[in-house]
């Protein structure tokens, strides 16, 4: 199939030497803004009990999982093996934080729904798990294409070019590379759009 063989000529050492700075300089100003958040809307957020300054950081988690994975891979694009151990270890940190990210989500969905509910019976995993099936589709839309493109697609990638082995292939990282650079600036600005939301909630109260 075309699309787990593109044609990519370029090596993640010459994509990572254009990207790199400019992941640091917005990883400064997310630095920045989750401080001023921190600082300025979180504490008036937890009076609220509607678990949105949970849900502020739970984009900032994200924002970071990417920009943590996507400049580590930079930084160690000339090391052979370093590359694909910081793949390995951001898919298991995203895919965990893509879970809890829809768990709050599917949380405050249940809250503001008359139709759904979560049994006080369950266990804090059964709670868990419902939280993701009450989020439903669209919330889980953003975050599913966030995974395809950043874990799911350069791994199928580099299984149909290297096969089953630890460490990736060039095209597999440069996919991963470039997604995870273009969702974070997805990420950061439905981040500031949390934030906006979450000023106009402290203005009511």
């Amino acid at each position: 199939m075309q699309l787990l063989e593109p044609r990519i000529q370029v090596q993640i050492r010459d994509v990572s030497t254009i990207i790199l700075p400019v992941l640091l300089a917005f990883l400064g100003l997310v630095f920045a803004g989750l401080f001023y958040l921190s600082q300025v809307v979180f504490d008036g957020l937890k009076c609220t009990g509607d678990k949105i300054d949970e849900l502020i950081t739970a984009y900032g988690r994200l924002l970071l999982d990417l920009l943590g994975g996507s400049i580590l891979v930079s930084c160690f694009a000339n090391i052979s093996l370093l590359p694909s151990l910081v793949f390995w270890s951001f898919s298991f940190k995203i895919t965990v934080d893509i879970l809890r990210f829809v768990a709050i989500r599917g949380y405050i969905k249940t809250v503001h729904s008359k139709g759904l509910l979560i049994p006080k019976e369950y266990s804090e995993i059964g709670k868990f798990f419902r939280k993701l099936r009450n989020a439903g589709f669209i919330i889980w839309f953003m975050p599913g294409l966030l995974y395809f493109f950043t874990v799911a697609y350069p791994l199928a990638v580099s299984l149909r070019t290297e096969g089953i082995r630890f460490q990736l292939s060039q095209q597999a990282l440069v996919i991963f590379l470039l997604s995870s650079t273009v969702f974070s600036f997805i990420q950061l600005y439905l981040l500031v759009t949390e934030a906006l939301n979450a000023r106009g909630i402290l203005r009511n109260v």
